[in-house]
């Protein structure tokens, strides 16, 4: 089980977390690449071995509009850019 961002020590992290069934265990996940800003409150699912990762509130409480992939594989995140034109709607909230 992976869970991302939210609160910790009453502060917003960006951390990944991993929960293993078979031994018991949480451990941090060590990612590359460009990493999402710390936030609560977001959306993420799992597909085909990526996380997804969408908006949420950034520290200062501001809404985010941003999605993120992680490949599970490759413990790699990368943003993916929103094109933001009449043929694609992009939700604000």
């Amino acid at each position: 089980m992976y869970i991302f961002g939210g609160f910790v020590a009453s502060e917003r992290t960006n951390q990944l977390i991993v929960y293993s069934f078979k031994s018991s265990m949480w451990s941090r996940v060590k990612t590359q690449g460009a990493q999402p800003s710390a936030r609560n409150g977001h959306s993420a699912c799992i597909y085909n071995n990526w996380i997804y990762i969408f908006g949420g509130n950034d520290k200062e409480n501001k809404k985010l509009n941003d999605i993120w992939k992680y490949e599970i594989l490759k413990q790699e995140k990368t943003e993916i850019k929103i094109i933001d034109d009449a043929t694609f709607c992009v939700p604000l909230e």
